[in-house]
């Protein structure tokens, strides 16, 4: 999977994270799924992720942060315990 995550996040990342950013209400099924498969990769995945360009692993870390200062809890949840994976793979 190692390589195939660069592929995916350019297939899926960007056109969604277009998708969900643009108010905290619009796709609540897209944010949860965007994030799950966020930490799915940051917790099976992690060598893929510190491959990434500067700017995309910018990207996935601003992502956490919108993940979790969301309103709605089960995706903040989702978002603070992503937040808690990649500090531990960084540890």
């Amino acid at each position: 999977m190692l390589d195939d995550v660069p592929n995916i996040f350019e297939a899926v990342f960007q056109c969604t994270l277009e998708m969900i950013t643009k108010n905290f209400e619009d796709y609540p099924e897209h944010r949860l799924k965007f994030f799950s498969l966020l930490r799915a990769i940051a917790t099976f995945c992690f060598p893929a992720l510190i491959k990434l360009p500067s700017q995309q692993l910018k990207l996935v870390m601003d992502s956490i942060i919108w993940a979790f200062r969301h309103t709605e809890r089960n995706i903040a949840e989702t978002g603070l315990n992503l937040l808690l994976e990649m500090l531990k793979n960084f540890q």
